[in-house]
């Protein structure tokens, strides 16, 4: 059963990449829907949008999304007294989309690069960043400004022919492995992810890559799931499979390391913890700690196992 979800999730990851390339494709779909909604009542309206909203609030495909991205991380990076302007941010693992750098790079960031293993970065139609743009513009206060001009935005991306971002402003490599990043020593000032780090074959590697691309004094902020991907509601079920066993299938397999590994690792590269803390825990009766691989019982304490995200915030010292 596990293989059989694996293998829908994967079939279902290559047709969202190939649907979201084509936008003749959402554009019809656009079309047929607003055709649809003018025989809607309001009430029925109404219900279909807070139905949407729902539903999409914790999508990584919205314009929510990215803003809560921005938010969140540019949040963290300000809360250690620094200043977004002029500096050079990296993203693990970006998802859909490169909204969460069109944020950065107007509120101040002299560029975003984004890196991911998968080479099939799916281009957002141009109708998704078209929204996004006349959002800031309407609401440049998300970004600390009192106004935002098309030139300022025309400077980070173009939406014809196609969606074009500037290199110098965003960038986006891929397929680019996060142990070994082709970039400088010394290179950027802030560095983050957001559950990618559950993804990665080896972490301590890219921990260490971090801590080489990393200026002195640079911060880096991660966000780690460590549930199991495949059925989140049953978010230990991989601990029962033996580590013999245990294929890593990327996107959707993790690592399966805890958050004391995490720990130890980014310790161990060189970086002083500023925040190590749980974001989410569940409890673990006895009935379902029996059915783990004895290797996570006797490597783990039951408190360390209950332990399903964190958030890591470090320095490189300088």
């Amino acid at each position: 059963m596990s293989f059989c979800n694996r293998l829908k999730n994967e079939i279902k990851d290559v047709l969202v990449r190939r649907k979201a390339q084509k936008d003749m494709l959402h554009s019809r779909t656009h079309d047929s829907i607003l055709e649809a909604l003018s025989s809607l009542s309001i009430q029925e309206k109404e219900s279909l949008f807070l139905e949407l909203k729902r539903h999409l609030e914790g999508s990584s495909e919205t314009t929510a999304y990215a803003e809560k991205i921005f938010q969140s991380y540019s949040r963290q990076y300000l809360e250690e007294s620094r200043d977004l302007k002029g500096i050079r941010i990296l993203e693990l693992g970006p998802g859909v989309n490169l909204a969460a750098g069109i944020h950065f790079v107007l509120a101040g960031a002299a560029q975003y690069v984004a890196v991911d293993a998968l080479a099939a970065f799916p281009e957002r139609p141009k109708e998704f960043y078209k929204n996004l743009l006349e959002e800031l513009r309407n609401r440049p206060l998300i970004v600390g400004r009192s106004s935002i001009t098309q030139q300022q935005l025309d400077e980070i991306v173009t939406l014809e022919p196609r969606v074009r971002f500037h290199p110098e402003k965003i960038a986006y490599h891929t397929p680019v492995f996060a142990e070994n990043l082709p970039f400088s020593q010394d290179h950027f000032d802030y560095i983050y992810s957001n559950a990618s780090f559950e993804h990665f074959e080896a972490p301590e590697k890219v921990i260490r890559e971090l801590y080489r691309v990393l200026k002195p004094g640079g911060l880096t902020v991660h966000i780690i799931d460590l549930r199991d991907h495949i059925d989140f509601k049953n978010p230990r079920e991989f601990l029962k499979v033996p580590v013999k066993d245990y294929k890593f299938t990327s996107p959707y397999g993790t690592n399966r390391l805890r958050s004391i590994d995490f720990k130890t690792a980014f310790e161990s590269a060189g970086f002083s913890l500023r925040k190590f803390a749980i974001t989410e825990q569940n409890e673990i009766d006895d009935e379902e700690f029996s059915t783990f691989d004895e290797y996570f019982k006797q490597t783990y304490s039951r408190e360390e196992l209950k332990i399903l995200g964190i958030n890591v915030v470090g320095v490189k010292p300088g």
